[in-house]
C-alpha cells in the first residue's frame, strides 16, 4: 500500500493485492481478516483510476528525471 500511495507500484500489483484480500476474506476464523481486507478492497474498487494515475505520474516523473540527468 505504501508503494501505491507513492505511485511506485505497477498495475499488476493492484490486481495482486486485490486477489490477496479475496484470499483472506472469509477464510479465517478471526473476523479481523475480513476487517483488514474490506478497506483495501473498497479502495481499489472505488479509487483504482486514482491509483493508476499516481503510478503513471511516478513513471513519467522518473523518466523526466533520468532524461535530465542523462542530458547533463
Amino acid at each position: 500500500m505504501e508503494r501505491m500511495v507513492k505511485g511506485e507500484s505497477s498495475y499488476e500489483e493492484i490486481d495482486m493485492l486485490f486477489k490477496v484480500t479475496k484470499q483472506v476474506e472469509g477464510h479465517t476464523i478471526c473476523a479481523l481478516g475480513d476487517a483488514a481486507a474490506w478497506p483495501i478492497q473498497g479502495l481499489i474498487k472505488n479509487f483504482r483510476p486514482v491509483i493508476e494515475q499516481r503510478i503513471d505520474d511516478y513513471v513519467a516523473k522518473s523518466k523526466t528525471s533520468s532524461t535530465l540527468v542523462a542530458a547533463e
